[in-house]
């Protein structure tokens, strides 16, 4: 008898796609006057706020994107397209290259601050 596989879900990758939508909107905001500062503060905090779930379980985010069906697929990409108003095909770019980034950054970091081997 074949053992049948559990979906992993998405909720990881959809912690961290929130922290790639927040900080999209939040740089744009903050850049709406084409200079970065202390006023821009208000469009940070969101950004600061997504990090915290985002980064707790994005050490599943590469299974659970391994695992991803179409339907998972279509459901981020759509999120990210209405939230970002912007077309599927720049939200699909936008979704990889984001999940890419984020996921090497926190390999990255975990490595330098791992104790020397």
């Amino acid at each position: 008898m074949e053992s049948q596989k559990t979906p992993l879900g998405i909720k990881e990758t959809d912690e961290v796609v929130t922290l790639i939508i927040t900080a999209a909107k939040g740089v744009k905001a903050s850049m709406a006057d084409g200079k970065l500062d202390a006023a821009d503060l208000p469009q940070i905090v969101p950004v600061l706020m997504a990090a915290g779930p985002a980064l707790d379980g994005i050490k599943d985010v590469p299974a659970e994107l391994w695992d991803l069906d179409g339907e998972e697929g279509a459901k981020v990409v759509g999120r990210v397209a209405v939230e970002l108003a912007i077309e599927n095909a720049h939200a699909k770019k936008l979704v990889i290259l984001g999940l890419q980034a984020l996921v090497a950054n926190y390999a990255l970091v975990k490595e330098a601050v791992s104790p020397s081997a």
